[in-house]
């Protein structure tokens, strides 16, 4: 889409897409911590992620 209308909805996905792809690491980190609880066996909760406060797979590499 051609113009200011274009530039908008091209900002509205970056801001978006960031959010959403932090949304499905934390919520990735909860499903196998609660998988592994419904297993029986041994689950950190919260899963470390959402403790150590970070946003990504990246972001636990480079720490």
């Amino acid at each position: 889409m051609p113009g200011e209308a274009g530039a908008a909805l091209a900002q509205a996905y970056e801001q978006v897409e960031d959010e959403e792809d932090e949304h499905l690491y934390h919520t990735k980190g909860w499903c196998r911590e609660l998988w592994m609880k419904a297993l029986g066996t041994e689950a950190i909760l919260p899963p470390p992620e959402e403790a150590q406060g970070v946003t990504s797979a990246k972001e636990v590499a480079e720490t």
